[in-house]
């Protein structure tokens, strides 16, 4: 299952944390493109966090997905008896940390690819002297102390999920499609510098590194005063090394891309702000048919108005704020209704929340 023979009609489907283990519009969408494009064959790329995240599916693959692929970001190797004390290329790892530029960073991608053995890449990467000290040298360049322990351990979480890409021999496909940067997108890049006569195309749904931004500004670090919602103020210097390699991470993607696909003119401008070559863009806006729908005019004067929300009742949605908006309105509009709908099982305990501050 893990190798592909390249055809010309093969599409690896690079996804991360989505399709087909979770629901909602993005994983919904994919499902639709793999149902209705039936010529061609898919080979799904799935990065998840762990194994277990890869439990029960939530859609029955067609039967044009002929392969499927996993990549866990958080999977450990065990820690050796002995520490080694060198990196495989940590000589190029040093070059590409002095100075993030696209040629180096390909330089990097072709060494670890061609490695004949990538799971050693992981083991060194994690336990040898050679990382340690880099980041060492990292941590007495921070702005302020916080604590070297901490400090380690979120860096070694990062450092894992960068290795584990490094170290996956993945699928050749003629056609590479990424549904987002990230790591996602960084794996694209992998599997496109890898085998150049490829073609990469990404479709941005939403823009990564803002999701990431927001996921990271409020979340509980060590660094950070966990009521700051606002990316650009009083992130700590821990977040804002995440921060900045997602932002690398989405600017390589849009280096590699052939083409690269997105919603509305405002996504655009953010992915050329980016990075992005604007020559490489499209817009294809959201579509609907409506010959397929059946219109009643509404009566403002005996209907109340009526805002609806459609969608996954999760962090990244910020569904409180919604709540809390539709509290602003009905002091206003007393007889407004608002309707939420969507699936709640992803995030359970944001759920139980969002019903109370109801």
């Amino acid at each position: 299952m893990n190798k592909c023979k390249t055809l010309p009609k093969r599409i690896g489907l690079v996804i991360e944390g989505t399709y087909p283990y979770v629901s909602g519009g993005v994983a919904t969408w994919i499902h639709q493109i793999i149902s209705e494009f039936k010529e061609f064959d898919f080979y799904l790329i799935v990065i998840l966090a762990k194994k277990e995240d890869a439990g029960e599916m939530r859609y029955s693959l067609p039967e044009n997905v002929k392969g499927l692929f996993h990549v866990f970001l958080q999977e450990y190797p065990e820690k050796p008896m002995f520490l080694p004390k060198k990196f495989t290329g940590i000589n190029l790892v040093k070059k590409f940390l002095e100075n993030y530029s696209y040629e180096r960073f390909v330089n990097l991608v072709k060494f670890y690819y061609n490695l004949p053995d990538k799971k050693k890449t992981v083991t060194e990467g994690l336990y040898s002297l050679d990382t340690f000290n880099i980041l060492q040298n990292i941590y007495m360049k921070l702005p302020d102390d916080r604590g070297f322990i901490n400090y380690f351990w979120i860096m070694r979480s990062l450092i894992v999920n960068l290795l584990n890409i490094f170290a996956v021999t993945p699928p050749e496909c003629k056609i590479i499609h990424t549904i987002s940067t990230g790591f996602a997108g960084l794996l694209s890049t992998v599997m496109k510098i890898a085998n150049p006569e490829s073609h990469l195309m990404l479709t941005e749904h939403g823009i990564y590194t803002r999701e990431r931004d927001i996921e990271i500004s409020v979340g509980i670090w060590p660094d950070t005063d966990p009521n700051q919602y606002v990316p650009e103020e009083g992130i700590g210097p821990l977040k804002k090394i995440w921060r900045e390699t997602f932002f690398y991470l989405s600017k390589v993607c849009y280096e590699t891309c052939d083409n690269i696909y997105t919603l509305h003119e405002k996504n655009r401008n953010i992915q050329v702000e980016q990075g992005a070559a604007p020559e490489k863009i499209e817009i294809i806006r959201n579509g609907i048919n409506l010959e397929m729908y059946e219109f009643r005019k509404r009566d403002s004067m005996s209907n109340p108005p009526v805002i609806g929300f459609l969608g996954r009742i999760v962090k990244i949605k910020d569904v409180k704020t919604l709540i809390r908006s539709a509290k602003i309105v009905c002091q206003k509009v007393p007889n407004a209704v608002f309707k939420i709908a969507g699936p709640y099982d992803e995030d359970p305990e944001y759920f139980e929340e969002c019903k109370e501050l109801v």
